[in-house]
């Protein structure tokens, strides 16, 4: 929950002689035909601009979460989250809308640089995990496997001692329906090599066909989630997203097309907050309103308002569905949202990428920052044009 940033910012001055708060690099061809003068001016423009991007809420004050989205709305961009109290957290509504794949509308690169009047400027702004995580999960009819490898984002070193929390939950079939069932969490650590590996045994009713891990991993104070799924053709169908308290699915042609006589249902809805997983829905033990996606036609969205959502800002949200696609029959997919949390290391990056431009960067800089109570690294390398 936001309500949780200040235990996060005091772990930001704790480790920041190892993760440095913000890191300025100046490559000096770079500055080889350029003055004293116009090097201050470069290094102040890039502090404004960063700055103004992570403190500044923008206006309207919320305006990441309005559905449907449209950024002609948006008069000043900002992605802090609207608390004076809260100092380098960013509003995930806001986060979201740099996502240039989110179905449920995005603000284009050009809008935000006419926003920030940066028309001799170019940039990118990506979030990172404090250390890269790479990861595999595997199922056989009554076992799940888990592999976990973390390392240095600038070297690649293992890092060893690391502490990895898992929390897996299975879907299995006894014949007649999917049924969903949670392992209780586990904590391990990494060893030498930086890895952490080994198999879990769910005691449930049927065959093992999907499950889902959330791994959090800490090193020296800061923590990264991941989210770990077991291999499926369906995991990309339905995306994800929230606004305010609303919950988005989004259906693309390949489901509410050639498929429009299947049905789809939400079986369960989980949230990861503050490290605990909470059960939303659960089809066998809560009376929901109308959770069939759809029956006979398609729509492009679904939505759900859930009270309490923002407050809660979870970490990341598990959907479970059952779809009944032709030549497949009945398939579980499980969503997880709303960042890529199933990325090594960039979960976003916004605005052209500098090393597919005949452009070198004359600043980068790094500042830690937290988001759904987890804490990234956000990178702006900028230029000029």
């Amino acid at each position: 929950m936001v309500t949780a940033a200040p235990d996060h910012m005091v772990a930001i001055v704790i480790i920041g002689i190892i993760f440095v708060g913000t890191v300025v690099v100046l490559p000096a061809t770079s500055f080889s035909n350029l003055n004293v003068v116009d090097q201050q001016q470069l290094r102040n423009t890039a502090y404004n601009v960063f700055d103004a991007m992570l403190l500044d809420i923008g206006s309207p004050s919320k305006w990441g979460s309005s559905f449907p989205f449209d950024q002609s709305t948006v008069e000043k961009f900002g992605l802090a989250y609207s608390d004076p109290f809260s100092k380098f957290v960013l509003d995930i509504d806001k986060v979201q809308r740099l996502d240039v794949s989110n179905p449920t509308g995005f603000v284009e690169y050009e809008r935000v640089t006419e926003l920030l009047n940066l028309n001799e400027y170019g940039f990118h702004l990506s979030m990172l995990r404090p250390f890269s995580v790479s990861w595999s999960l595997n199922v056989t009819n009554s076992e799940v496997h888990f592999y976990v490898a973390v390392t240095k984002t600038d070297d690649g070193t293992a890092i060893p001692n690391a502490e990895v929390k898992i929390t897996t939950t299975v879907a299995a079939n006894d014949g007649k329906e999917f049924n969903v069932f949670r392992l209780d969490p586990e904590t391990y650590f990494t060893d030498v090599r930086g890895v952490c590996e080994g198999s879990q045994y769910p005691s449930v009713s049927g065959t093992i066909n999907h499950a889902i891990s959330i791994m959090t991993i800490t090193v020296a104070g800061l923590s990264t989630t991941v989210v770990a799924q077991s291999e499926s053709p369906f995991a990309e169908l339905i995306k994800m997203n929230t606004s305010e308290n609303t919950i988005i699915l989004s259906l693309p042609e390949e489901v509410i097309g050639d498929n429009t006589h299947s049905e789809r249902r939400v079986h369960r809805i989980d949230a990861y907050v503050s490290g605990e997983m909470i059960t939303l829905f659960d089809k066998k033990t809560m009376q929901p309103p109308d959770f069939k996606i759809t029956s006979g036609s398609g729509y492009e969205y679904w939505s759900l308002e859930y009270p309490g959502l923002r407050f809660m800002d979870p970490t990341a949200l598990i959907f479970w569905i059952e779809l009944t696609l032709k030549g497949y029959g009945r398939v579980i997919v499980v969503l997880a949202g709303s960042l890529d949390f199933m990325a090594e290391q960039e979960i976003l990056g916004f605005g052209p990428d500098p090393q597919y431009l005949s452009v070198t960067p004359i600043v980068t800089m790094r500042r830690l920052v937290v988001i759904s109570d987890m804490t990234y690294v956000c990178q702006f390398a900028f230029w000029r044009e």
